[in-house]
């Protein structure tokens, strides 16, 4: 949902989907099973929300631009509209259009952290071999 009344008055679960959130969106994100902002950080207001609450969130999703009926890339390719399911990944990031059932990836820590972080990767390389 692109706005905290649709998603208050929904029946099925919603993604809120906001350029960002401020306390007049409260009722839409409590209602929520996820957020996704295009802007903020690790202390907007989505974020602390998002984290007392234990509900996933991707915020400060930059490339994304939140329209009023949609979401679109930065070239103006509509990527998803109102009501549209997608599945929000709050640890890595990862926004997908549609309903991922089985995210989980049996990987070593060095391999998640070489996918994820690879700037501090190379950083435990340089240390581990001291």
């Amino acid at each position: 949902m692109l706005h905290a009344d649709a998603a208050a008055d929904a029946t099925t679960d919603v993604i809120l989907v906001r350029p960002e959130t401020s306390p007049a969106d409260v009722h839409g994100m409590g209602v929520s099973v996820g957020i996704l902002t295009s802007t903020g950080g690790l202390v907007s207001h989505a974020a602390v929300v998002a984290r007392g609450w234990d509900l996933p969130a991707v915020v400060g999703a930059g490339e994304l631009v939140v329209g009023a009926e949609d979401v679109r890339d930065a070239a103006g390719e509509v990527l998803f509209t109102a009501g549209d399911v997608i599945t929000i990944d709050g640890t890595t990031g990862e926004v997908w259009r549609g309903t991922v059932t089985d995210t989980a990836v049996d990987l070593a820590d060095e391999e998640i952290l070489a996918r994820d972080l690879p700037e501090l990767a190379v950083l435990v390389e340089v240390i581990g071999d001291r």
